[in-house]
């Protein structure tokens, strides 16, 4: 599963950009972005090939720090 993170994102997640990888497989990339709804910050991530969406509301300062384990990666 690789996500492709707005730069907004990748400084909530303290994480520098990194080289553009894509899967061979399109159903493994996905695209994701943090906004504000009423002063909380949530994320936003969306398959490329399926367009299915998760909505992640309310995130905190840890949640970011176990941000892996919020999506469902090990």
């Amino acid at each position: 599963m690789i996500i492709h993170c707005t730069q907004k994102l990748l400084a909530e997640l303290k994480i520098r950009s990194t080289q553009e990888e894509f899967p061979k497989d399109p159903f493994w990339s996905w695209h994701a972005k943090v906004f504000h709804i009423e002063r909380r910050k949530c994320v936003l991530i969306t398959n490329d090939t399926t367009l299915f969406t998760m909505f992640i509301p309310a995130l905190k300062k840890t949640d970011f720090e176990s941000f892996h384990f919020l999506i469902g990666q090990n």
